[in-house]
């Protein structure tokens, strides 16, 4: 007999949290989300006009962004 899966609960972002973690617009947002060469979670449909994107997609995808190298000091 197989045990039950546990279902998984995801958070599901709206618009102004991801922007707010981001840094991106609204406009910027919705072009990433459309660009088939940017690597942008999709958003996912959470109602009748209302969109939103899985707090894990958001947080996985801004640990892959490269980090800056600090500026080499001055001679």
């Amino acid at each position: 007999m197989n045990p039950t899966p546990t279902p998984t609960h995801r958070k599901a972002l709206r618009p102004n949290v991801v922007m707010d973690r981001t840094g991106y617009s609204r406009v910027q947002l919705w072009r990433k989300s459309r660009d088939p060469n940017d690597d942008f979670p999709l958003p996912v449909q959470l109602g009748g006009n209302a969109i939103g994107w899985f707090e894990d997609e958001i947080e996985e995808w801004l640990a892959t962004r490269p980090r800056l190298s600090p500026a080499p000091a001055a001679a």
